[in-house]
């Protein structure tokens, strides 16, 4: 017996941005804020498509979305949101902007604030939330197709979540072609972050069924397709692949949540400024090797899904695929100490994710898989 939900409509393909207009919730849509880092948007002419797309109505553009949105940049979006009042939003581009745009387009109706909500201080929505619609430009994150939003606090460097069944978003436009402009380092990032959803939703003990299936096929298509991808980055069929691997993933995981790897992830980021996907791949082999005991014939089938016949050559797969994508595998190439290990501890060994885990970890344990990775 086993549930699986996902509300979220999906076109996929390449060509869908430029008929954005006619999907979900922009169909009828009267006025739209565009949640967008800017910069790249801008650069690639994103942006400027897609308010011609939607000339049917109003955009106003939010374009200020930082790297790892924090606090400040979600509540000048709500603020935004409710003076020009807006019924849809928009977010265009990499997981960042996906996480504001879900937190914006969820709290600007609610009386409750952002603090409430983390805090754990409100219970439930109180309206509807607007209509969100999310059209990702990088592979990796599946964001356009859970149900959380990241929101970080710089102060404190650290990472909280922001869910609800209601974030998810009403339609994902998926077009491969956006991704043409990724460059290698983000290329590699994000798809290691995609490798790293579906692993861990297939090893999950929440996994069922249908998140096997979906993390199996964005397992194998990770690993026909990211080198390629990252070493030749106008291949569309290698763009077509990893979408599509980032999109089976964020499918798989939104169902069973991530675990060790990602628990681990956020302090790498928050205190070093190491990449997300990249801050989940460092501990991924150790992972796989951990858990390989408590998996029996199901961590069979996942070496087979990395292309391997057992576990163990599973592990040395993943540490190739991060010499390939000239990623290092040591903690002290990206100015991490031994003595730090303990506040990645602090941070970072958190039940909500760590529960997850196929075999029980202890934090010593976790200390001693982060002191051979040093």
């Amino acid at each position: 017996m086993f549930n699986y939900f996902n509300p979220t409509a999906i076109c996929f393909g390449r060509g869908q941005f430029d008929s954005a207009h006619r999907r979900g919730e922009l169909k009828g849509a009267e006025k739209v804020l565009l949640v967008t880092d800017g910069t790249a948007m801008r650069r690639f002419g994103y942006s400027d498509r897609l308010k011609e797309n939607l000339s049917h109505c109003e955009v106003v553009e939010y374009d200020s979305v930082p790297a790892n949105p924090d606090f400040e940049c979600v509540r000048q979006g709500i603020d935004l949101a409710r003076r020009e009042g807006i019924t849809v939003v928009v977010a265009l581009g990499g997981g960042s902007s996906m996480d504001a745009g879900k937190a914006i387009a969820f709290l600007s109706p609610q009386s409750a604030s952002l603090d409430d909500y983390l805090a754990g201080g409100a219970v439930g929505a109180s309206v509807d939330r607007l209509g969100f619609v999310a059209i990702p430009t990088t592979s990796g994150t599946g964001s356009e197709v859970t149900p959380w939003a990241s929101i970080w606090d710089r102060d404190k460097r650290k990472k909280y979540s922001l869910a609800d069944e209601r974030m998810f978003p009403d339609c994902a436009i998926v077009d491969p072609s956006l991704t043409l402009s990724l460059p290698p380092e983000i290329t590699a990032a994000t798809g290691l972050d995609a490798l790293c959803h579906a692993v861990e939703a297939y090893w999950s003990l929440n996994s069922q069924p249908v998140s096997d299936f979906l993390a199996a096929g964005a397992i194998e298509l990770v690993g026909n397709h990211l080198v390629g991808a990252y070493r030749d980055g106008d291949n569309i069929e290698h763009r077509d692949g990893m979408s599509l691997a980032s999109l089976l993933a964020g499918l798989a995981f939104s169902n069973t949540k991530t675990t060790a790897c990602h628990s681990i992830s956020y302090p790498l980021t928050a205190r070093f400024d190491i990449p997300h996907g990249i801050a989940c791949a460092l501990t991924l082999g150790a992972m796989l090797a951990f858990n390989g005991e408590a998996l029996g014939a199901r961590g069979d089938r996942l070496a087979g899904f990395l292309g391997c016949d057992d576990i163990e050559s599973a592990v040395s797969s993943i540490g190739e695929l991060l010499e390939k994508l000239n990623v290092s595998p040591r903690l002290r190439d990206y100015g991490i100490d031994k003595q730090d290990i303990d506040a990645i501890l602090d941070d970072g060994f958190t039940p909500d994710r760590i529960g997850h885990n196929p075999r029980t970890i202890t934090r010593g344990e976790m200390q001693s898989i982060l002191e051979a990775l040093h």
